[in-house]
């Protein structure tokens, strides 16, 4: 090898050779020649243009590489310019300040600054100044009071962006937070997110110690299931979500100082992780199935309420219900492709018949409606729809008669079918005496695809159904759920649920408010065409009719259907997508095994979660007119079943109560109020009308609210509707703010409300308290902890536990402040309240009471077993001693 050079200057590879580097990712790595390297800290790379891209990560400059190694040329770009930036920071306006460019990759990657010179990229920063990353989308957040996520790294932000979520870092990563950023967090609601190592945990205490008093609230987690150095890009990748995160988010203590980074903890709802390994392969997905690609997009469009993960299971059904049992691998016997789901979340907001009816039209646009079973049925009808008759009554039907005929017995076996209201068949399967009770063991044998399916009837006698294939995808509501999905149903165990995937709303998911198009929905050719032609490929029975003859030799008018069916598709399984499938298999039952496991109910759903992926793979690679299954067909499988695996455990938790299944009124009324509370004015009233109004305003739920059902809801919530004084002095009906307030404050007080979709969250306080002092704790310590209530001059002891006198303290606050109460008078009050609900003893309050006004606040306590605090605020005053 030569130490001369080109008019070009030597290449990555020549300089590789030179050094005796080692591959790393796409370049290499060796020993710096600039300085005394005893750990290889060079990278070495190569341009798109294949220009000599050089980094030392011990911080040797450009000029010593080059003149250690005789470079005679400018490398790194100098001469042609820098390259495009990987990352580019803009300023709070949007103006380009300067760009990051990335370097090589795995343990040879770097990263170079670059600013804008003219007409192309200059390397170095320039003159420009330092800002965030992503600082317009972080100033709007702040703005809208949304969470604003740090990380560290721009590949990390980005990430978190397209998952809704704002979020920024610093150029320089861990340890480069400059203090002139904390600016643009003022007042901001800051989550910071460390990489799972020292640095980053040391940067995010760094980065949280900076924001505080500064951002109006900041918090400091880790995720869960992190892998060592792992970041929220990897999170991600595992399955995480950005409801999963704000559900994280919502959890955490707010940060102070001297304390550690906390783990975030995982909500019920999540499923447990899988190893990396076996997660790592969902990276070969993208690009698969563009049919799928494109038909999601498209839904996403038609229904934009629609979760995505809605659409996705809706295009799977349709491949199924397309695949009509044609397509198949040899697998320890014959795999087909069933296909059963369950789309489950709450009324109204989800959209799912919008995103169902997105789907029915395509296959009626296809030409392949004869596919779909009725939109309703009992078991019996369904069964007889499916069977092959011993006769067709052929009277009168021309050539183009029969062939309509033909064409619908053909498929009569194997159908697809949207369950609507799936919830209604659950409750008449349970009903031993219902005509639907047959379903539970329905779903389970035709999933399952035997050859034939025979069932007999008193009325019809023995009828058979010959390769059958119900492909089939309902709705329902978690409500609809519980109650045959609890610990101990016999579903859990029997295999019925275990055939079904779930694809479930996580319970702190916020609904979309996105408009639909006002337009004539128009289906695309690339959706419908792919649907036709796999149709026509895998092979359309024939039936031919054969005239049933009497004993004359005359036709009765009756035909037999004589059927002549393909052999359809039948995918091969290479070495490697086998190891796949067993791979995945042995670690859900490595999740199982553990002994984090705490639901045994859900193995045999565990147990067919592989089959699912490989009956999706199989549809895959058929559509796309592969003969085998590629890693890319099993990657893509296997992404979408971890989907409903985690809907799985949001199912499960739900119908154990582990999470709440939808909000009452009054929550959602509260939710309201709150998010109003920063626009009422404290001191004053506001109108029923106008209060309804305001709602409505903020929020389409409100829509179909009446004034009986605000002031009705209100007075549950303990707000009681009375005469105000309006703005233009007018005497109306109406609500003291001071109430609406205090009631929000009561009930956030305990329930956390800093979950972004909350619409409370980053609220600032809607009272405004002076500094109490400590409340008095004279016990007598002989005391046999039961406290004594007398006449006048009497000490009165109340005994509450330490969250007990803190609720105490707070109510008395409230009443002080708002109900015009004398301290001593509203202590009494609050803690008489409290202990009257049975509270165990803990911290004593002490104070003299007068016989008279004792009676009264006792009496006052006891109403308030009926109504929170706030809502006797005004009507309670002081008594004189």
């Amino acid at each position: 090898m030569t130490n001369t050079t080109t008019d070009r200057g030597p290449t990555a590879a020549q300089i590789a050779d030179r050094l005796d580097a080692r591959r790393s990712g796409e370049g290499w790595i060796a020993k710096c020649p600039a300085h005394d390297d005893n750990h290889p800290s060079l990278s070495i790379g190569a341009g798109d243009d294949g220009t000599l891209l050089l980094h030392c990560f011990a911080g040797c400059g450009f000029e010593e590489i080059a003149r250690a190694l005789n470079i005679t040329r400018r490398a790194n770009g100098d001469r042609d310019g820098a390259p495009e930036p990987t990352y580019t920071y803009c300023d709070a306006h949007g103006e380009v300040a300067f760009g990051v460019v990335r370097l090589g990759s795995g343990a040879a990657k770097a990263f170079r600054q670059v600013h804008p010179e003219g007409d192309r990229w200059a390397w170095g920063r320039g003159d420009a100044p330092l800002v965030p990353y992503r600082l317009p989308a972080v100033v709007d957040a702040v703005r809208a009071g949304e969470i604003v996520a740090i990380v560290e790294g721009e590949k990390d932000a980005d990430a978190l962006a397209a998952q809704g979520i704002a979020a920024t870092t610093n150029v320089g990563g861990a340890g480069k937070w400059k203090a002139s950023y904390t600016d643009y967090f003022q007042d901001a609601r800051v989550a910071i997110l460390p990489d799972s190592d020292a640095p980053g945990r040391q940067h995010a205490q760094q980065v949280a110690s900076m924001l505080r008093g500064r951002a109006a609230s900041v918090k400091v987690l880790e995720l869960p299931d992190l892998p060592p150095k792992g970041d929220v890009s990897n999170w991600l990748e595992a399955g995480g979500t950005a409801d999963q995160l704000r559900a994280l988010i919502s959890r955490q203590d707010e940060w102070r100082p001297g304390m550690t980074t906390p783990t975030a903890t995982a909500p019920d709802w999540t499923a447990p992780a899988l190893p990396d390994a076996v997660r790592r392969v969902e990276e070969e997905r993208v690009g698969v199935c563009p049919w799928l690609e494109e038909y999601v997009a498209f839904a996403e469009v038609e229904s934009p309420r629609s979760p995505r993960d809605f659409h996705v299971a809706i295009a799977c059904w349709l491949l199924a219900t397309v695949a009509a049992r044609r397509v198949r691998a040899d697998f320890g016997g014959d795999r087909y492709t069933p296909f059963q789901a369950l789309l489950v979340a709450p009324s109204t907001d989800w959209a799912k018949t919008s995103s169902k009816n997105v789907g029915l039209g395509l296959l009626r646009h296809a030409d392949l409606e004869f596919l779909l079973a009725p939109d309703d049925s009992t078991p019996q009808a369904l069964l007889s729809s499916m069977a092959t008759k011993a006769s067709y009554d052929v009277r009168g039907l021309d050539a183009a008669g029969r062939a309509q005929l033909a064409r619908r017995v053909a498929f009569a076996a194997q159908k697809g079918w949207y369950c609507e209201e799936f919830g209604g068949h659950l409750r008449k399967m349970a009903r031993a005496d219902s005509a639907h009770a047959e379903f539970h063991a329905l779903f389970r044998r035709l999933y399952d695809m035997p050859s034939s399916y025979r069932y007999a009837t008193i009325t019809r006698g023995e009828d058979a159904i010959e390769q059958p294939s119900l492909s089939t995808l309902g709705n329902l509501t978690p409500t609809d759920l519980e109650p045959f999905a609890r610990r101990a149903e016999a579903m859990w165990a029997d295999g019925f649920w275990a055939r079904f995937a779930t694809i479930a709303v996580p319970p702190d998911a916020t609904p979309s408010l996105a408009r639909f198009p006002d337009r004539k929905r128009v289906y695309p050719s690339a959706l419908t065409e792919p649907l036709r032609t796999w149709h026509a490929r895998l092979g359309v029975p024939t039936v031919a009719f054969e005239d049933i003859l009497d004993a004359d030799g005359k036709t009765t008018g009756k035909a037999r259907a004589i059927f002549d069916r393909p052999d359809g598709d039948l995918i091969g399984l290479p070495p490697e997508v086998v190891d796949l499938f067993y791979g995945y298999e042995r670690a859900l039952v490595g999740v199982r095994v553990g002994g984090a496991w705490r639901s045994p109910a859900l193995t045999p759903n565990y147990g067919r979660l592989p089959q699912k992926c490989l009956s999706l793979a199989l549809l895959f690679a058929s559509l796309a007119g592969r003969g085998t299954v590629h890693v890319g067909d099993w990657a893509l499988a296997q992404h979408i079943v971890e989907g409903w695996r985690r809907g799985l455990h949001i199912v499960w938790a739900t119908a154990q109560g582990a999470t709440p299944v939808e909000k009452s009124d009054g929550e959602r009324l509260i939710d309201g109020l709150a998010a109003l509370s920063a626009d009422l004015d404290a001191a004053g009233g506001i109108g029923s009308q106008a209060l309804l109004t305001a709602l409505r305003e903020r929020d389409p739920r409100y829509d179909g609210w009446s004034l009986k059902k605000l002031a009705t809801t209100m007075e549950a919530t303990g707000i009681a509707r009375g005469r105000i004084t309006a703005e233009d002095g007018a005497r109306a009906r109406g609500y003291v703010v001071s109430e609406i307030l205090a009631a929000v404050r009561l009930h956030n007080a305990s329930v956390p409300c800093d979950a972004p979709d909350h619409p409370s969250a980053g609220m600032p306080s809607v009272v405004s308290l002076p500094s109490l002092p400590a409340l008095p704790s004279t016990a007598d310590p002989h005391s046999d902890g039961v406290g004594t209530r007398g006449t006048r001059g009497t000490r009165g002891t109340r005994h509450l536990g330490d969250a007990e006198a803190e609720a105490a303290e707070e109510r008395a606050a409230i009443m002080e402040h708002d109900g015009g109460l004398a301290r001593a008078e509203a202590e009494e009050l609050a803690a008489g309240a409290v202990g009257m609900f049975g509270d165990p003893g803990g911290l004593a309050l002490d104070v003299e009471l007068e016989a008279e006004t004792e009676a009264k606040l006792r009496a006052s306590a006891m109403r308030l077993r009926e109504r929170p605090a706030a809502s006797i605020c005004r009507r309670v005053r002081p008594t004189p001693s």
